[in-house]
């Protein structure tokens, strides 16, 4: 009998525990992160016609480039970096950016064909994307002058709105001076409340839903874009975010709400999120927030060490092989070019076959 009590005191234990307790012991809870690639090199990357998101074709495993992030899925999660093999983090939905990628574009890449025309893919070192990316994108680059190297895909086949369709763009929004801000509890997105439509920041773009369609721009009352899907942060943005700010309160407690300057949002807005400024120091302004918090996501720290620990447990036959540049016989002849493939928009999205 004795023995059966020992044997379920720590149970009890457990359940005697007051719930904040409990909850923080979830900050413990294991997220494997996925491993390190080894390359000989920095890789050079493609960019996928139809599109701005880039992609390093030598390599295994599909890792993406678009917004300025690197990005793998991984165990049936997404993850992002600022470098493209180390300091993955994982991210809670899949990129917006994925929706446009055909799941044979391996298959287009090896034979040099992208939907029934001749593609030319044009390697760049990972430097000249990390460099240039942002102003490509919004000179439309690829499109305008390179045609991502798809010959003839301008007349016959671009269907998109973004060459050859008149877009109606969102109307300018009078502001008397630079707009305030703030930031949404749990997100790190910023939105102007005192508007009657809504005005997001994220990540270095302004972004605005307009008759249906969604559209960004480095700037909060000009030059907006039109943008092909939603963006993902808007998973996030609980529809009566506007009744919480102006009851202040958010899922129960009281929302201290702070108000940021554009300019303080536009220059730290990187740092902040790179340091999990907000749920660290500020949990936002809604006090009793944290353990909340603690309950559903490890911290920045106890990331990085469960990462550490991780990856020293890696087999060497459980990491990537060493990446070298294959060139076909035909990629010999184009100068550098990359292999291309059939077009196919896919029916669904995974990995293309290797």
């Amino acid at each position: 009998m004795k023995k059966l009590l020992l044997g379920t005191l720590p149970l009890a234990v457990v359940l005697l525990l007051p719930l904040p307790t409990m909850a923080r012991l979830n900050v413990d809870v294991h997220i494997s992160l996925p491993p390190a690639i080894q390359f000989v090199e920095p890789p050079q990357l493609i960019v996928l016609p139809e599109t701005n998101v880039y992609v390093v074709p030598e390599a295994e495993v599909d890792i993406f480039f678009s917004d300025g992030w690197y990005w793998r899925s991984w165990q049936g999660g997404w993850y992002r970096s600022r470098d493209y093999n180390s300091g993955w983090s994982q991210y809670r939905n899949t990129p917006s950016f994925y929706a446009e990628i055909p799941s044979g574009w391996r298959d287009d890449y090896r034979e040099h064909r992208w939907r029934g025309h001749e593609w030319n893919s044009q390697r760049i070192s990972h430097q000249e994307v990390q460099r240039n990316w942002d102003r490509w994108e919004r000179d439309r680059y690829w499109e305008k002058q390179q045609t991502w190297g798809v010959q003839g895909l301008r007349v016959s086949s671009r269907s998109g709105p973004d060459v050859h369709v008149s877009i109606s763009l969102p109307p300018p929004i009078e502001f008397r001076e630079p707009p305030q801000m703030i930031v949404l509890p749990e997100t790190y997105v910023y939105v102007v409340p005192d508007v009657d439509v809504d005005i997001f920041f994220y990540e270095g773009w302004w972004w605005r839903p307009w008759q249906g369609g969604w559209y960004r721009s480095r700037d909060y009352n000009s030059g907006w874009d039109h943008y092909r899907s939603v963006p993902s942060f808007y998973a996030e943005i609980p529809s009566g975010w506007r009744n919480e700010y102006r009851e202040h309160r958010w899922r129960g407690h009281q929302w201290d709400i702070q108000r940021i300057s554009q300019q303080q949002v536009q220059q730290n807005w990187s740092g902040w999120q790179k340091n999990r400024h907000w749920e660290r120091q500020q949990t936002w302004g809604v006090q009793g927030l944290n353990v909340l918090i603690q309950s559903q996501q490890p911290s920045r720290s106890v990331q990085q060490q469960q990462y550490q620990q991780q990856y020293k447990k890696v087999q060497p036959q459980q990491q990537y092989k060493k990446i070298k540049p294959q060139h076909s016989q035909k990629q010999q002849g184009n100068s550098g070019h990359g292999n291309n493939g059939k077009g196919n928009n896919g029916k669904g999205h995974g990995n293309g076959k290797k």
